[in-house]
């Protein structure tokens, strides 16, 4: 079952901003949208209505904590900066959410769960492709991860940025992450794709942890240059863009950035994309947890079974979805080739998972992606190097182990 994911648990929490948000994707439709919205800016939105209502309830609410009048406690409110800068990355939080909640219902609310060894294939797997190869099938959707890999890899980035904060709490591995990606098209003030990816690990009770990252998708660049965009020096990064050759691959990369704390988990998210919209793609289309339960509690004369029904029901999310990788294997697993044979090999290792844009058709004229998973290579009874499965179970392993001291 798809778990409830941060918009089927908002969404019943903020009733306010989705009748909000309802109103505005009409509005969308009657004007004729087809693209994802770059920002909320250059739209009359209800989104600063929404807040507004929800600044003056923060006000109210501390009114009657303090005794103090409204008008009092939002002018100390707007004097103390410590006090201001919490006010404002609240601002931000709930425009961040809008603006993905937005573009997500605008296109169908279309939603891909990725499965757990799908991910841990696709994090060892380089992006060695050119940024033009990167489609949504959708211009917004949501991705839900629940592997502890990817919950993993997403803490060690923000430990990395936040380093005080780690080993305050629990991480709370049973929460599942909504990342949702909105691509936008290019516009005359903006010569390049832009894929934002907005991440929240959530349970029902409290959003754990958000994250924002938003990649310029250059024409001449690589995905890699993109997961590293400098916005402060973008220009200066577009003409120092490094060569990428005729058929669009690109060097491997070396272990202590292909594992960097903050190229990980965006690594997943970006290969996840090549993925489902690679050519042997394992996609399965699943309607709504709940409502297939709803249909099967009606055909069951048990009531213990159909008590028990309801409440597994009421872990599910309500949103219909798409199954990615059901039948990839754990990493552990991976198949082993045989040894070429123009070749002796002495050793073993793990060849990373890449990316083949492969001619195809009449005269070898049209092109597909071909997603090559990873493989160890070598003679079954040679030694088997260190490469990056193993860097890569190493990398989680002590945080599996020390669970009980790990923080957000």
């Amino acid at each position: 079952m798809l778990p409830p994911t941060f918009y089927d648990v908002r969404k019943y929490v903020d009733a306010d901003m989705y009748r909000a948000i309802g109103e505005d994707v009409e509005s969308l439709k009657k004007n004729g949208t087809t693209d994802a919205l770059h920002d909320l800016e250059n739209f009359p939105s209800r989104i600063e209505e929404i807040w507004q209502r929800q600044y003056k309830k923060l006000i109210e609410a501390a009114s009657r904590e303090q005794g103090l009048p409204p008008t009092v406690i939002q002018r100390e409110t707007e004097r103390d900066p410590e006090t201001w800068n919490i006010i404002e990355w609240q601002h931000r939080e709930l425009s961040t959410r809008y603006y993905a909640f937005l573009n997500f219902e605008l296109f169908g609310t279309k939603t891909f769960y990725l499965q757990d060894g799908l991910v841990q294939h696709l994090a060892c797997t380089e992006m060695n492709v050119v940024a033009p190869l990167l489609e949504l099938p959708f211009p917004a959707c949501m991705f839900v991860l629940t592997s502890r890999e990817s919950i993993d890899a997403l803490y060690r980035m923000h430990w990395a940025a936040h380093p005080e904060q780690r080993g305050r709490k629990l991480i709370d591995y049973k929460a599942p992450i909504s990342v949702f990606l909105v691509l936008t098209q290019k516009a005359p003030d903006q010569p390049y794709r832009q894929l934002n990816i907005i991440t929240f690990h959530a349970n029902r009770e409290k959003c754990h942890l958000m994250v924002s990252r938003r990649l310029c998708l250059h024409d001449d660049w690589t995905l890699l240059e993109a997961l590293t965009t400098d916005w402060a020096n973008l220009d200066t990064q577009i003409e120092k863009r490094k060569h990428v050759d005729a058929e669009g691959q690109w060097e491997t990369v070396e272990d202590s950035l292909f594992y960097s704390h903050g190229l990980l988990f965006f690594r997943i998210i970006l290969n996840a994309v090549l993925y489902i919209s690679s050519a042997d793609a394992e996609l399965e289309h699943r309607p709504s947890d709940q409502e297939t339960a709803k249909q099967e509690i009606e055909r069951i004369p048990s009531r213990v079974k159909r008590h028990e029904l309801k409440q597994a029901a009421r872990h599910a999310s309500r949103l219909p979805y798409i199954v990615v990788g059901a039948s990839i294997p754990a990493a552990e697993d991976i198949p082993t080739s045989a040894p070429e044979a123009k070749r002796s090999l002495s050793v073993r290792f793990t060849v990373r998972g890449h990316w083949r844009h492969q001619a195809c058709g009449p005269g070898l004229k049209d092109h597909v992606l071909r997603f090559i998973k990873p493989y160890i290579k070598g003679p079954e009874m040679a030694y088997l190097i260190n490469k990056p499965y193993l860097v890569k179970k190493s990398l989680f392993e002590s945080l599996h182990q020390n669970s009980p001291s790990i923080g957000s």
